[in-house]
């Protein structure tokens, strides 16, 4: 009986002495990684993408302010033409300026045009359901012949 306890207690201290050296081992290839330069990388790179942002949205207000004057200037342009008093052109101008900073657009209001081009395999089926041939599809699509037939077959295993 003390004997087996003895057997248990050898294996289990065994056991707990691989453990320890196993987690030993981790925590040096932690040490390894070096984790004040990786910190210091990492602050780096966010400081230059900070800056770059802060480039970026410089140059977009200096378009929309370039915009802007040149909406202004357009317009003043217009009313210096118009035979007017100076109270009156005077007034119109101001009204330009609040017309012009109240109607500011977004800066990236683009209009963008959705196109819908189907898959190379939504082709394939779409040309497979005209009852063209796996040879005619892979010539209309300019693919391989052997790319049309698994494709085929596998939209049939499914």
């Amino acid at each position: 009986m003390v004997k087996l306890f003895m057997i248990i207690s050898i294996i289990i201290h065994i056991i707990t002495l691989l453990v320890i050296v196993y987690l030993y081992k981790r925590f040096q290839s932690l040490q390894d990684l070096n984790l004040p330069n990786v910190k210091e990388l990492l602050e780096k790179t966010l400081v230059s993408i900070k800056e770059e942002n802060e480039q970026l949205q410089q140059t977009l207000n200096d378009k929309r302010f370039s915009k802007q004057t040149n909406q202004i200037i357009e317009k003043e342009v217009d009313i210096s033409q118009q035979p007017l008093n100076n109270e009156r052109r005077t007034s119109t101008f101001e009204q330009t300026i609040t017309d012009v900073t109240t109607d500011e657009q977004p800066l990236l209001a683009v209009d963008v045009e959705d196109k819908y081009e189907p898959s190379l395999h939504g082709q394939i089926f779409q040309l497979y359901e005209k009852g063209l041939s796996n040879e005619e599809i892979a010539q209309t699509l300019n693919c391989g012949k052997t790319e049309v037939d698994l494709i085929l077959r596998f939209q049939q295993n499914k």
